[in-house]
């Protein structure tokens, strides 16, 4: 997220278009906009002056920075208890998980945008479903309902 942020948010940016909220910035909060426009998630006020291509390139790396954190507490969650049971098969559909957000990312962030991160989204629910199987199932056998 970091990177187009950086990108796109510049100090030349922030003269360029908004040297009117930049003064009521510093009157507000004592000094100029930050270089990344902090706290501007690429959806606010500081960023309405962006090309498309930039707009599109901060929000698809937000949008991929936001789904890894949407799926990634029960993501671990899975992996923690298949990996009691199976820990060879957690271990590899970690690596198949870890393969999927990459392949994602990039997918997502490329020029076709996000059309492309099919072929990473379905690694990751290959994944995380199996692992979340693996995890019902063992637990429920655990209980001696199996």
């Amino acid at each position: 997220m970091s990177g187009p942020r950086y990108k796109h948010f510049t100090e030349e940016y922030v003269k360029k278009n908004l040297a009117k909220e930049n003064e009521e910035h510093k009157k507000v909060f004592g000094g100029d906009i930050a270089r990344g426009c902090h706290p501007d998630p690429g959806l606010g006020r500081f960023s309405e002056h962006l090309s498309l291509e930039a707009w599109m390139d901060i929000n698809t790396a937000a949008r991929a920075a936001g789904n890894f954190l949407e799926n990634h507490a029960q993501l671990q969650l899975f992996l923690l208890i298949a990996g009691m049971f199976l820990p060879e098969v957690a271990a590899g559909l970690g690596l198949v998980q870890i393969v999927g957000r990459v392949l994602y990312s990039a997918g997502i962030r490329s020029k076709q945008g996000p059309n492309k991160r099919g072929i990473g989204f379905g690694f990751c629910m290959f994944s995380q479903f199996s692992l979340a199987g693996i995890a019902f199932f063992y637990s429920l056998k655990m209980t001696g309902l199996f």
